[in-house]
């Protein structure tokens, strides 16, 4: 019976000092700089306090270069919620959630009122 306990005690420790670690490290994956399909885009991913934002620094046009693209980013799980894209060319913002396909593939998608459009990432090594 001891040792049943000991075991349990050990698995609820174990579990919880593993939330603990999911919560304070993973989120930060998104960390870095990620391509968009057509390779036309470079964005690098920043945190700021408990926000994430990215900042364009690659982009055919050069004046987007260290502009804002996203910003005020919350993890939450393994998405990303609550930020605002910015639509240079349109001079507009939309509402910006990022979801993982996998570590080295993101989607992010816009929402500008009931429109929607999603664009796959992908991770740059150096």
């Amino acid at each position: 019976m001891m040792q049943k306990k000991r075991i349990i005690t050990f698995l609820i420790l174990f579990m919880a000092g593993f939330t603990v670690y999911a919560q304070t490290i993973m989120p930060d994956k998104i960390l870095g700089k990620w391509m968009n399909e057509d390779k036309s885009r470079v964005l690098e991913f920043l945190k700021t306090g408990s926000v994430y934002n990215a900042i364009v620094r690659k982009a055919e046009d050069e004046s987007l270069i260290g502009r804002q693209q996203i910003t005020g980013l919350k993890a939450n799980g393994d998405a990303y919620e609550g930020g605002t894209l910015n639509l240079f060319k349109r001079k507009k913002t939309a509402k910006c959630t990022i979801r993982f396909i996998n570590n080295d593939l993101l989607e992010i998608q816009g929402s500008y009122g009931v429109i929607s459009k999603s664009q796959r990432w992908s991770r740059v090594h150096n």
